[in-house]
């Protein structure tokens, strides 16, 4: 990876679904085997998502898939969704079509919607104290609050990542073998699941 190189916040949802991942993408090049699911994900952004939106959060404007950068984290994504209020409040808001576990918001998508929220604070110079889920099976928003402490850990996630990527070493991970069994790296990783 060049000096020049951004990592996404679909690096940081990878990193915190297994740090393998890292390894695998940016230091071997591996590619992901994409399942339907993530081709069905890709095409479900819809306006009735925006309708759902609207009133919920008292939104003056909402902007679909922006582009936002750190160039002092080395750091990109693209955003589903930003809600902003009317009391001047930004708010991300992620699309999955995948549902949550057991009635919570999965870890690794927390993650992936607080590294937006550091984005969204360093672009816009202002402060996010929440994002929003809309899972989109049972068509239903979560809501995450977002606390300074949350930031932090994620950005100590982001060095992390670089960590690895400089250093070229596979990380140590055990991950329970249900989530390596959904993973699109298993034939890499554990080729005898």
């Amino acid at each position: 990876m060049s000096e020049e190189s951004f990592i996404s916040s679909t690096s940081i949802k990878h990193y915190a679904y297994c740090p393998k991942i890292i390894y695998f993408e940016n230091v071997l090049h591996l590619n992901e085997r994409k399942t339907e699911s993530m081709e069905y994900g890709k095409e479900v952004h819809d306006e009735a998502i925006v309708a759902t939106l609207i009133p919920k959060f008292k939104a003056l404007k909402v902007f679909k898939e922006v582009y936002l950068e750190s160039r002092e984290l080395k750091f990109v994504a693209k955003v589903d969704y930003i809600v902003l209020t009317k009391f001047n409040e930004y708010i991300p808001v992620e699309v999955k079509w995948s549902s949550h576990e057991f009635g919570k918001i999965k870890f690794d998508h927390k993650i992936q919607l607080i590294s937006i929220s550091i984005l969204i604070e360093n672009c816009y110079k202002t402060i996010v104290k929440r994002g929003v889920f809309y899972y989109t099976q049972e068509k239903k928003i979560y809501t995450l609050p977002i606390l300074e402490e949350d930031k932090t850990r994620v950005i100590k996630m982001i060095e992390k990542i670089w960590k690895i990527i400089k250093e070229e070493k596979e990380p140590e991970a055990e991950q329970p073998i249900a989530k390596c069994r959904n993973c699109g790296f298993k034939a890499y990783c554990k080729p005898y699941l």
